[in-house]
């Protein structure tokens, strides 16, 4: 975090999918479409790309990046309007932050509290646009695979929700307490 330009780190933290998806911003094609028959060559290929950028960047630059990746003028790209705002980046507040990772040191001494941008849905996303700040906090935990979200076989452990329960149970006693 101390310098984005840090290649061995942004090495190790591509070592990880899940992490590294929730620290910069992401491209990838998430669906297909080439060919006519299976015995022929394609004429024509077609790629949605779905892009999770982080709340600094813009779509344009991002779209500039993967015009300058693909670096052909026979490929066009055309963006789809969003079907939501860009999240709104909610400010680090320590009375939000400390508690949950006071309570992750108890709970989790080996794991750090770090933020990160959410790789899925968010009420965030419309509640930052009325100023309400929306954080996200840790409690449940996965599979090193993250669990095969969205995928066919999509899991959590038993234990993984009883832990999730009171971590969540423990960290609302501590904002109240406050």
């Amino acid at each position: 975090l101390k310098n984005e330009k840090d290649q061995a780190a942004a090495d190790l933290l591509s070592r990880d999918p899940t992490l590294s998806a929730m620290l910069r911003t992401t491209c990838v094609a998430t669906m297909v479409d080439a060919g006519h028959a299976p015995n022929a060559l394609p004429q024509r290929a077609k790629a949605t790309v779905n892009c999770r950028i982080l709340p600094t960047a813009t779509v344009p630059d991002i779209q500039s990046a993967m015009e300058r990746a693909i670096a052909n003028p026979r490929v066009t790209l055309k963006l789809r309007e969003p079907s939501r705002p860009m999240a709104v980046p909610v400010p680090l507040d320590r009375k939000i932050i400390d508690p949950a990772k006071q309570l992750a040191r108890q709970m989790c001494p080996s794991i750090p509290v770090i933020p990160v941008m959410l790789t899925g849905a968010t009420d965030a996303t419309m509640l930052g646009l009325i100023n309400i700040p929306t954080y996200g906090v840790p409690g449940l935990m996965f599979d090193h695979d993250g669990g095969g979200a969205h995928g066919l076989n999509e899991r959590i452990k038993v234990q993984s929700v009883y832990d999730g329960r009171d971590y969540l149970h423990e960290l609302l006693k501590l904002y109240s307490a406050r």
